[in-house]
């Protein structure tokens, strides 16, 4: 028997043993050493036999362990895998979900109308809302701020949806630009969800601007994602509202008008309540198709002077709820009003010392004026305190928030109504005149460049007296209520013309603008992908062949995750090369085809229709998608794969023209 041993040596008689290895039959090879008197180590012996079988046990052990490490491998490859070809499929699941989504169940198609702000008090969004139910024959969705009771039209229609958004309120101490992305985010995430899974895929989306952030490019990207038709409905211009608490070389000011202006070009018609504005619209943000729609009373809810039992009702309700103890059917008691967002644009301060002298004169006719400011907003507290400051023993000031049933009843009950909007633009109007005039009331208005063109004819032709200053509002308030029989027979003109001017309603001029222009009108065939869009044809060769390339990328890409998997190799690593080499080949590969092929169809559509007439049917695609994949295999040398090229691109795009026309996608 062949014996093994090590040796360990020790210095003289009293120096310490050094330490040596020894081979043992339970630990193996271990350090061994020991302190020796005489300087001699420990002797071990080990068979052959055990060291074979100790060797072998090792070798089978590390053998359990290389394998164990490489199932672990392959279960996280494979789940790796696995988890890819769900988010590829998710992916195509979600995109189908939101493009191809039909319509509302019933037989009429659906319109969003949105508006970041209390829908209560958004009357011309409520006007376009009831129209697009009414003329327009769409089931509308109206989204925005909960607050006030929207009018009766819209709670009573059949055809019109109200839903909410959240406001986003903060319940501790912020900075504001800390507090403003939460608003952005949260504002923005619950539109997202709305407007991409909560309702069905809209035929129009409508949005009102300001406010812009983040409203503009939302409404663009889910009008984009959805195919939808977008309508902008600008009612100022928003970097001008910031222009006025920041200054207009601000920063921020100057970032608002780039991403205004940006997004405000991608919307496919842009309304605007003047010429001028739309003048701006496109020669400076170039919007190509700008509607004019003016501000019009609604006949059924403006209906002129307030009858004498509704009136009593009011001044009722306005006792019981703010206190108005003057008897407001008094000769002696003469009640003006103004509405008002409380905004920088309406300076209620530059009113002061006009309400100075109209105090004075007030005493000397022994008459009250009883002053209504209806509204709410930022810089109503420091005019209530400037006029409490003033001791005005004639004048009562009363701001009421009255609801929309309440609203047309003051403005037809009242004797004047002023308005005080300095455009933060210059290019808007004020719709609060438009309902005093519906309510056929005397106004006086701050003048600025756009006023001219009120409701279409003119302040004139409207029956309305401008101002520019504080002493000009003594002298028209002296003329319509201190001058006697006088300002009867003026309040009375003005009256007439008033009801004249209404003569033409909401109802009627959104027939002759909105409607045809706007709503139904398409200004270049329904092509591939572009179904109501209304694009130029750069745009739409753009949009199209960048969706088929992303479309062919999908689905070439899952199909080379299927060929890589199919493929395999010895190790996991060959697996991973075969998955990504087959990915990475066949994804972009079938993605250029489509594109290209795609291309050329866009171009050869356009072509089939003009050499037909200008027809625009079914059989251009035909025509259109055979031409395509003909010329996409012409370099090919056969002509085989030219003919199947061909009647394979003629048959894919017969079927989504086919089912785009049907609104099946």
């Amino acid at each position: 028997m062949v014996q093994y041993s090590q040796r360990g040596r020790g210095k003289g008689g009293k120096g310490k043993g050094s330490r040596g290895n020894t081979m043992t039959k339970r630990s193996g090879w271990k350090n061994s050493g020991r302190k020796g008197g005489k300087g001699k180590g420990r002797k071990e012996h080990v068979t052959a036999e055990e060291l074979d079988e100790a060797l072998l046990r090792y070798k089978g052990e590390d053998a359990l362990a290389k394998k164990y490490d490489e199932d672990l491998e392959n279960f996280f490859m494979t789940m790796g895998l696995f988890l890819l070809a769900c988010c590829i499929i998710g992916v195509l699941a979600l995109l189908a979900y939101i493009l191809y989504r039909p319509y509302t169940k019933s037989s009429r198609d659906l319109a969003v109308v949105m508006v970041l702000g209390d829908i209560g008090h958004s009357p011309r969004m409520q006007y376009h809302a009831v129209s697009l139910a009414e003329q327009a024959g769409l089931d509308v969705v109206l989204l925005g701020y909960p607050g006030s009771k929207p009018m009766k039209e819209v709670v009573s229609s059949r055809h019109i949806e109200v839903r909410h958004i959240r406001p986003f309120a903060s319940t501790v101490a912020i900075p504001y630009i800390v507090y403003a992305a939460c608003k952005l985010a949260f504002e923005g995430g619950q539109l997202l969800w709305i407007l991409l899974f909560s309702i069905p895929r809209p035929k129009l989306l409508m949005v009102q601007t300001p406010p812009a952030i983040p409203t503009l490019m939302i409404a663009s990207m889910v009008a984009s994602l959805r195919r939808a038709k977008l309508i902008v409905d600008f009612h100022n211009l928003a970097y001008t509202i910031l222009g006025e608490k920041l200054g207009e070389r601000h920063w921020l000011v100057r970032l608002s008008r780039l991403y205004e202006s940006f997004w405000a070009s991608k919307c496919d018609y842009g309304l605007c309540v003047t010429h001028r504005m739309g003048g701006f619209l496109r020669d400076q943000w170039k919007v190509s198709h700008v509607v004019t729609c003016y501000d019009r009373p609604l006949r059924d809810r403006f209906r002129g002077r307030t009858a004498e039992g509704d009136r009593e009702g009011l001044y009722q309700r306005l006792h019981l709820s703010y206190g108005v103890e003057e008897d407001l059917s008094d000769p002696k008691v003469v009640t003006m009003v103004s509405s008002t967002s409380w905004t920088p644009d309406e300076d209620f301060m530059m009113l002061l010392p006009g309400l100075l002298e109209i105090d004075y004169l007030l005493r000397k006719a022994g008459k009250i004026l009883v002053f209504f400011i209806t509204g709410k907003g930022p810089c109503k507290e420091a005019f209530v305190r400037a006029f409490d400051d003033l001791h005005l023993s004639n004048i009562r000031l009363y701001t009421p928030w009255l609801s929309v049933s309440d609203y047309p009843l003051l403005l037809g009950s009242v004797d004047v109504g002023i308005s005080l909007h300095q455009s933060s633009s210059g290019l808007d109007l004020p719709m609060k005149v438009v309902d005093m005039l519906g309510a056929e009331l005397p106004v006086m208005g701050r003048d600025f460049e756009a006023f001219g063109e009120l409701g279409g004819t003119g302040a004139d032709a409207a029956g309305v007296l401008t101002f520019n200053t504080s002493h000009d509002v003594t002298n028209l308030f002296n003329e319509l209520l201190l001058q006697g029989r006088d300002s009867e027979k003026l309040r009375s003109s003005m009256m007439e013309k008033a009801r004249e001017w209404r003569e033409l309603d909401w109802s009627e001029q959104w027939a002759e603008t909105v409607l045809p222009s706007a709503v139904n009108h398409k200004s270049v065939p329904d092509n591939l992908y572009l179904q109501g869009y209304g694009r130029q044809f750069g745009d739409k060769m753009t949009y199209s062949v960048g969706l088929s390339y992303g479309s062919g990328l999908l689905v070439g890409g899952t199909f080379g995750l299927l060929k890589g998997l199919q493929k395999g190799g010895a190790t996991s690593k060959l697996r991973v090369n075969a998955v990504m080499n087959a990915m990475s080949t066949q994804g972009p590969a079938l993605a250029n085809q489509a594109a290209i092929i795609t291309m050329y169809y866009v171009a050869f559509n356009g072509l089939v229709s003009w050499a037909r007439g200008g027809k625009d049917d079914q059989f251009n695609a035909v025509g259109a998608g055979a031409l395509s994949g003909a010329l996409f295999k012409a370099t090919s040398g056969s002509w085989i794969a030219v003919a199947k090229y061909s009647a394979a691109s003629a048959a894919v795009f017969t079927v989504v023209d086919f089912a785009i026309r049907n609104n099946y996608v």
